[in-house]
């Protein structure tokens, strides 16, 4: 009972937030490959700025803004159906 009324409207802010932290996760991976000198795609971003390879380093910023906006357009389609103004078309 409580879920259908309270709950699904507060969970709306914390679905688009933990999209927006999955997004930037994916994006700020350099700096914990800097850390734990593990390498990864931010090595491969850091390499790739620092020879100047234009084509691999459009790559991986084509790839980051896919996974920004692959967790974004899955945050829409949750609060499309945790918001029940959203599916009846707005009325």
């Amino acid at each position: 009972m409580v879920f259908n009324y309270a709950a699904r409207n507060s969970m709306l802010p914390s679905v688009t937030a933990l999209s927006m932290a999955l997004g930037s996760a994916i994006s700020g991976q350099l700096i914990v490959e800097m850390i734990f000198n593990y390498p990864g795609l931010g090595t491969v971003l850091l390499n790739a700025i620092h020879a100047r390879d234009y084509q691999v380093l459009q790559g991986q910023l084509l790839l980051m803004t896919m996974f920004m906006l692959f967790f974004n357009f899955l945050a829409d389609l949750m609060i499309v159906y945790l918001d029940p103004r959203l599916r009846k078309g707005g009325k």
